[in-house]
């Protein structure tokens, strides 16, 4: 028994089991987290609840013994630490608990609890698994249940142990949410809901007879009888009549008290009352309605004097829905609006995108065996696109094509997305679709297209002579004369009628898949339930096209909750393609997830990626049919000879702006210095200017094209710093246009040249306008300029919404504006300081937009060579300063000076130790640092709590391992939190809150801790001991904050080794890829570190 003052026998075995009870709980809910795709959340719950617990006993003990948790532990480990002869435990005298001891174990305690409710929450967006029923209670509630719902799950688990089996058995990190939707409707209920939604004046029971399988109602405008009888065949339906007839007979024959038989069934009355003791019927007239499910019929007769309609499901589908308006405004998309600057329209410059499966798609799956066969077909007709064996004949490009699909390499790539999506649309499967794609490589253009093919072959079909339910035809790409298909019955069918949404600025998590639907109707007028019949019934194509630009998409669970709400439309017959860009996700595995991208099956939905890829030589002349043969010729001969302008032009938005400016701008003298920014920049000037050659003729123009260029810039930026898509409400824009109206500097307004003929005063001057009287209306007509002149377009998916008529303008305005800020141009810079000091924007505004970097990455190379840079490593350095360290002229970043001095060392630790281990054992290299600061820590630690004397501290800490090694912990902590938990982008607090946690909380303690002394104590403490205490202090204190930075230091580049997941990374990582996109050179900083990054790249995409 030990003799330390804690010498009671009760407390001593009881704290000791309090803490091997924590050491249990904690060890095991580190098990369960490590081993989270085996476990489920439950699990977690009851073990990091247990941990939590015990932790929170140990306080209380320490509290009510008025020791501190030091004392308590040399209190436990004394016995063990006799058997090494350490007997001075034995006599050590703790000192009273304090102000700052409590302090700081207040805080520790505060932080593991936030660690642990982080983690429960996240399971499922870290990749853990869960269990079938939290499965059941995501289905039958719209948010995640507590901790406590899963402790009381895991405990009614020990009698039924299968409530905690992980719900699916996919291999995938999470599990994929295409679950699909259920119509459990029985016919005869169908029946009746299709009839009211057909006819608007009948009314039914609510009481169906079973007997008689019929409804009984009433025509409310003849006040006919109406017998709604619901079978599956006709034969069945026409042998229930004479029991139906013979029903009524006997109706009318019963005492006309309601409580006598017949009437007292529930179905019938009170609908047949009026026939009771009528004489022959009375002359009542009576309405036969025969529903039947299957086959394609609408028929009326007379037998015996009665009339009946037999029609069925297939017959009550059409005309459902009135979509006219609905098909005008694909028709008038596609055939009569002009693209911007242009005369032409899609029509005239589609083509159809090139494409590839996703390398999750296996060999043995239809999806493959089509795509195949489709590879074949095309072999077998032109020559082969394969690179590099254009020279083989057909027969050589087959068996390469085969040695590459059994092999893996270099995934083949097909022509014509359009035959795909009709083979998909046409067969009988579970398949749906993910058009995946990045900007400006067709999505949009391609939805559009394939709705507006729909509905002019729906049409064309409907003038014939047409029987059955609805089958997409083949191809009109291949222009086959589209014949027919029958469903095996000889039953002829419609194409699918294609329902385009755009998720553009909706939160689907927040509305229900009727809401949903009810978003695109209403506009229309059209009945949402209506609607959602055709879609159970598969006579709809859902498209629900870019994802990418939803609301409130700040982290995985919500983003995995807009998804979970968009797959519960699809039903079994349902087809549902789903389009927008892949660098929405925030992994693969995210990515699988959201998407339902899982192994074929036949029993349950399943989703396959499609990813577009850049057009060929080929499809630019197809795209470029309508332009001039010189421009044509030009652009595809640059493109063969030009690697870094093929890829601009093989994007076809891009390719459009380059046909537009080839000649307007002379492009093809640029060359070499060709971007993808310079082509967006050209293109919008030229619109800026085309709009303002306009003002002498129409002078309703309230901006010169100057002030028009501010404005859509400070828009866009407005846009970007406020995380709003590729969509602003007429509130948020009134904001912004009158934010800019007080911003704008007189030299925008005086920029423009008198060549112009446009006026040159400043916008709010007295003397251009009369602001003192007219104010108002003055703005109302800046406002008006801003919307119609400028490169804003009415945002149709959402009334009283604007958007840019391409999302890439509002991301490259957004880059051009941080890009003005390094112009040699004067008025230039002084716009780009008016637009970034009004809206605050900073670089991490990019952050999660790649595209909006790419663009700033390029229009710095520019402006970088005309300040005189020509050397690629200069202008990635300089490029590393604005990117990553957040460098803008004339800004003083203490932000980024602050994360740079945090970073380059771990950069630099990253750099040795991987030049020393390779870059194939980096992720254990990070395990040893863990495990090393692990050990180091413990080992400073006890030395510091066993000393009785503030010298000895002080003798500690100058031995640098030992010090070193106390603040060393918070490194741990660090690497294992930012494995964890997604970091936060829009403060300061929060950019790199959890890497820079480690040193904040300890400085916080020290801090903290001086402050609970209190000013009285330190003055006791000089005041008794002299000042000679101060030095020890200060000495302390300095090794203190040293060693804080050696373990933040550490824990960057154990993250840094491992996941790289912390936002520095992210940013080092964007600015890595626009290096090499932009060729700058092979190493941009310490070469180990570009190794790094080049594995975690090609890991990522592989």
């Amino acid at each position: 028994m030990p003799t330390h003052p804690l010498h009671d026998p009760l407390t001593f075995w009881t704290l000791l089991g309090i803490f091997m009870a924590i050491a249990l709980a904690i060890g095991r809910a580190l098990v369960v987290w490590r081993k989270k795709k085996r476990y489920t959340r439950e699990y977690f719950a009851v073990w990091g609840f247990g941990a939590l617990l015990g932790l929170i006993g140990l306080f209380l003990a320490q509290l009510w013994l008025k020791l501190p948790l030091s004392a308590i532990l040399i209190a436990l480990v004394s016995p063990i630490a006799r058997l090494f002869g350490l007997e001075s435990l034995d006599t050590y005298q703790p000192p009273p608990l304090g102000n700052f001891a409590t302090f700081i174990t207040t805080l520790v305690l505060a932080g593991l609890a936030l660690l642990y409710f982080r983690i429960h929450r996240d399971w499922r967006g870290a990749g853990g698994a869960i269990s079938r029923e939290q499965h059941q209670r995501e289905e039958q509630q719209r948010e995640s249940p507590g901790i406590v719902a899963d402790m009381v799950t895991r405990a009614r688990a020990l009698g039924h142990p299968d409530l905690l089996e992980p719900y699916g058995s996919e291999s995938d990190e999470r599990l994929p949410l295409l679950e699909g939707a259920k119509d459990s409707r029985v016919w005869h209920e169908k029946a009746r809901h299709l009839w009211l939604l057909r006819q608007r004046n009948y009314i039914f029971g609510e009481a169906f007879d079973e007997a008689r399988r019929c409804w009984f109602g009433l025509e409310k405008n003849t006040g006919a009888l109406v017998v709604l009888a619901c079978h599956q065949g006709e034969d069945e339906a026409r042998a229930a009549r004479p029991g139906i007839l013979d029903y009524l007979e006997r109706v009318r024959r019963s005492p006309r008290d309601a409580s006598g038989a017949p009437l007292q069934d529930q179905a019938c009355f009170p609908f047949c009352r009026p026939l009771v003791g009528a004489a022959d019927g009375g002359g009542w007239k009576i309405e036969f309605i025969l529903a039947i499910q299957e086959g394609d019929t609408d028929r009326a007769e007379t037998e015996d004097g009665v009339e009946y309609r037999t029609i069925s499901e297939s017959r009550l589908l059409d005309g459902l829905v009135d979509f006219s308006d609905y098909f005008q405004d694909i028709r008038y998309r596609v055939e009569r609006e002009t693209l911007p600057d242009s005369e032409l329209t899609l029509r005239n410059t589609y083509t159809p995108s090139r494409y590839k499966l996703s390398k999750d798609d296996k060999l043995t799956s239809n999806n493959s065996k089509i795509f195949i066969l489709a590879w074949l077909t095309e072999i077998s007709l032109h020559k082969p696109a394969l690179p590099g064996e254009c020279g083989h004949d057909k027969t050589t490009a087959t068996w390469f094509l085969i040695y590459r699909l059994l092999f893996g390499e270099n995934e083949p790539v097909a022509d014509n997305l359009e035959i795909f999506l009709h083979d998909w649309l046409a067969e009988n499967s579970l398949r749906q679709v993910a058009l995946l794609g990045e900007y400006g490589q067709g999505k949009t253009t391609a939805a559009w297209l394939l709705s507006y093919g729909l509905i002019q072959q729906y049409d064309q079909d409907k003038t014939r002579n047409r029987s059955g339910p609805p089958l997409f035809l083949p191809s009109m790409a291949l222009d086959s004369g589209n014949p027919r298909r029958n469903d095996g019955a000889g039953v002829e069918r419609l194409p699918r009628i294609p329902i385009l949404l755009e998720l553009r600025g909706k939160s689907p998590r927040s509305l229900t898949p009727e809401d949903l639907l009810a978003t695109w109707a209403h506009r229309y007028g059209i009945d949402t339930r209506a609607l959602l019949q055709l879609l159970i019934a598969g006579r709809v194509l859902l498209i629900l096209e870019g994802f990418d630009e939803m609301d409130l998409t700040g982290d995985t669970e919500t983003r995995i909750s807009h998804f979970r709400t968009l797959w519960k439309l699809s039903y079994p017959k349902a087809k549902v393609l789903i389009t927008g860009r892949p660098n929405f996700f925030l992994d693969d595995a995210e990515r699988k997830s959201a998407l339902g991208i899982q192994q074929p099956s036949a029993e349950r939905p399943y989703c396959q990626a499609i990813h577009l890829v850049p057009f060929g030589t080929d499809q630019m002349k197809k795209s470029l049919r309508a332009a001039d043969a010189g421009v044509r010729d030009g652009i595809v001969a640059l493109a063969k000879k030009d690697e870094r302008f093929r890829e601009i032009v093989s994007r076809p938005s891009l390719l459009y702006i380059v046909s537009t400016l080839w000649q307007r701008k002379k492009l093809g003298q640029y060359r070499e210095r060709i971007s993808s920014a310079l082509v967006m920049d050209l293109f919008i000037q030229h619109s800026y200017h085309r709009q303002g050659a306009k003002q002498e003729e129409h002078h309703y123009m309230a901006l010169n094209t100057a002030e028009r260029a501010y404005f859509m810039a400070g828009i866009a930026a407005y846009m970007g710093t406020r995380g709003l898509p590729n969509q602003i409400s007429k509130q948020q824009l009134d904001e912004a246009i009158r934010g800019l109206i007080r911003a704008i500097p007189d030299g925008v307004s005086r920029s423009v040249t008198t060549m112009q003929n446009e006026v040159t005063l400043p916008l709010r001057s007295q003397t251009r306008y009369d602001w003192k009287t007219r104010e108002a209306e003055i703005i109302e007509h800046i406002k008006t300029d801003a919307r119609a002149c400028g490169l804003l377009v009415s945002d149709l998916s959402k009334d009283g919404h604007f958007k840019f008529a391409h999302k890439s303008f509002m991301e490259f305005l957004e880059a051009k504006v941080f890009s003005q800020l390094f112009s040699t141009d004067e008025h230039e810079r002084i716009a780009g300081k008016s637009i970034a000091n009004t809206w605050k924007t900073e670089i991490d505004d990019l952050q999660n937009s790649p595209e909006a970097v790419a663009f700033l990455a390029e229009l710095l190379e520019q402006r970088l060579h005309e300040q005189g840079y020509t050397e690629g490593s200069a202008i990635a350095k300089e490029l590393l300063a604005v990117l990553v360290w957040r460098k803008l002229p004339g800004k003083l970043s203490w932000k980024g000076i602050f994360q740079r001095f945090l970073v380059m060392p771990a950069l630099w630790l990253a750099d040795l130790l991987t030049n020393i281990f390779d870059t194939r054992y980096r992720e254990y290299v990070s395990i040893s640092l863990l495990l090393i600061a692990i050990i180091v820590s413990g080992t400073g630690a006890f030395a510091v709590v066993v000393t009785d004397t503030f010298q000895f501290v002080l003798a500690a800490a100058l031995v640098v391992p030992l010090a070193l090694a106390f603040v060393v912990l918070s490194a741990v902590a660090i690497a294992v939190v930012s494995t964890l938990v997604s970091v936060f982008r829009e403060t300061f607090l929060n950019v790199d809150a959890i890497t820079l946690a480690g040193t904040l909380v300890l400085a916080g303690a020290l801090v903290g801790g001086f402050a609970g002394i209190g000013i009285g104590e330190v003055v006791r403490l000089v005041t008794e001991q002299g000042f000679e205490w101060t030095m020890p202090l200060l000495l302390a204190t300095l090794i203190t904050g040293v060693g804080s930075l050696c373990g933040v230091w550490v824990g960057f580049c154990t993250d840094f080794l491992a996941k790289q997941k912390i936002s520095i990374w992210q940013r080092l990582r964007l600015w890595y890829q626009v290096c090499k996109n932009l060729r700058l050179g092979s190493h941009y900083v310490m070469g180990n570190v570009v190794r790094l990054l080049e594995h975690r790249d090609s890991k990522r995409r592989g």
